[in-house]
């Protein structure tokens, strides 16, 4: 999922950092839900369910954050963050969607 893409040009959703760019430990690349897996586990997405668990656990739920963001992300609901990243970085949508 990073290979592919780091080859779109894709940027970290939250700092808008190009992907490709190594800058240092705190820019390391993390996956990190979309919608925030302890929310889903309130809805019942937990472990107990594994049908539910592995589709809070699929890849379209993820999103390649650097690590400095990833920390700042915290569990805000899908629609507010990607509202958010929408206005402060709108291209940023198109080069992380799987096409």
């Amino acid at each position: 999922m990073r290979f592919y893409f780091k080859s779109k040009g894709a940027v970290c959703l939250s700092t808008g950092i190009n992907i490709r760019k190594n800058m240092g430990k705190k820019y390391e690349l993390e996956s990190d839900h979309i919608f925030p897996y302890s929310i889903l586990k309130k809805n019942g997405y937990s472990r107990n369910n594994s049908r539910k668990y592995s589709l809070a656990q699929e890849m379209t739920n993820r999103a390649i954050l650097t690590q400095t963001a990833n920390r700042k992300k915290t569990n805000h609901l899908a629609e507010d963050y990607l509202a958010n990243v929408a206005e402060q970085f709108p291209n940023s949508l198109k080069t992380s969607m799987y096409s």
